[in-house]
């Protein structure tokens, strides 16, 4: 299993993540939702701040340092809200989803 999950969520630059939290964050997000949007999503929050961020969906250098530049509470904070508005508009635009709609925020938000 462990191979598994190397092989599909971890990417080359999460070990040098400096703040545990919010590595374990994107590593889990990924599992949850896939690597790309979970980054996606990243990308959208860091961007305010980060100008040089392309929101690709791919974990690059530029993401890396905005991802150790940020602090790393208001980071997650703000990550799990876009995280938490993204399964509003899965809800939305799905309705038979909603039956995973509290086990999701309550994994966005552990």
């Amino acid at each position: 299993a462990i191979d598994y999950y190397k092989q599909h969520y971890v990417k080359e630059l999460y070990s040098q993540i400096e703040s545990q939290a919010v590595g374990e964050k994107i590593f889990d997000m990924g599992v949850l939702d896939g690597v790309g949007t979970v980054i996606h999503i990243l990308q959208v929050v860091l961007k305010p701040s980060f100008p040089d961020v392309e929101i690709d969906g791919n974990f690059g250098p530029v993401t890396l340092s905005a991802v150790n530049q940020s602090d790393d509470a208001s980071l997650l904070q703000a990550y799990k809200s876009a995280l938490v508005a993204r399964a509003i508009q899965i809800v939305t635009a799905k309705p038979g989803e909603k039956k995973f709609f509290a086990g999701w925020v309550a994994r966005i938000n552990s």
